[in-house]
């Protein structure tokens, strides 16, 4: 079997390298904030990714657009962008109007067990 066909039988899954708890919550935080914010050059890239810094966030992109989201999507991509770089995450979490302690009431399940995970194995990026 071919290198691609064993992936596919993976469903697209590629070997991981680093912190594949970390990388399996970020691909579905990436998933759920918009791999388009994330350097994943679509859906397809994002389930290929082996490290998380293959979808690191597209900071640009991401000043520009958190503006235009509603509080949860603001507040979940600033979760986000904190695991990346905590002043820049800092930053995204006063535009959008939320604080630590309000995550809960705020994000939806998916998004909080998302930040869970990530908070859970986060060692650095």
């Amino acid at each position: 079997m071919t290198t691609s066909a064993a992936q596919a039988d993976l469903g697209g899954q590629a070997k991981t390298t680093g912190n594949p708890d970390f990388l399996a919550a970020w691909k579905r935080g990436a998933a759920l904030a918009g791999p388009s914010l994330f350097h994943a050059g679509g859906v397809g890239f994002l389930v290929r990714a082996t490290h998380h810094r293959q979808l690191s966030p597209d900071m640009p992109l991401i000043r520009k657009a958190i503006a235009n989201r509603p509080t949860q999507a603001a507040t979940f991509l600033a979760v986000m962008v904190s695991m990346y770089n905590e002043t820049e995450g800092n930053k995204l979490m006063i535009k959008s109007g939320t604080t630590l302690g309000k995550l809960p009431s705020v994000l939806s399940a998916d998004q909080m067990a998302v930040t869970t995970a990530l908070l859970t194995h986060h060692k650095g990026w």
